[in-house]
């Protein structure tokens, strides 16, 4: 996760062709802690094939692949591999979820 903390928040350098925006990550309203609607930063890296339900909030850094993450689930320092699934309202925090 160290590796994944370093790549997201810009400490570990990363090749341009992942950028985010290079590589298909969806920028869009997401809630993030204090009821305020935001796109997403640096932080965060959503796959454009994730599909995120109502309300996910993203705390910290956060990367999901070609995911599914039920409503209402908070992710905090996590990474979400592609084919996995996280359940409605989950508080998933310093994990690494791969089904």
């Amino acid at each position: 996760l160290a590796l994944h903390a370093g790549l997201l928040t810009g400490k570990i350098p990363l090749w341009p062709e992942l950028q985010p925006e290079i590589a298909g990550a969806v920028a869009g309203p997401l809630h993030r802690p204090g009821g305020e609607n935001d796109t997403l930063s640096s932080t965060y890296h959503v796959s454009g094939k994730a599909k995120l339900g109502r309300g996910v909030v993203l705390r910290d850094w956060v990367c999901v692949g070609d995911a599914v993450i039920g409503k209402n689930a908070q992710l905090q320092r996590s990474v979400v591999w592609d084919g996995a699934m996280v359940a409605d309202g989950a508080k998933v925090v310093d994990q690494l979820v791969i089904a």
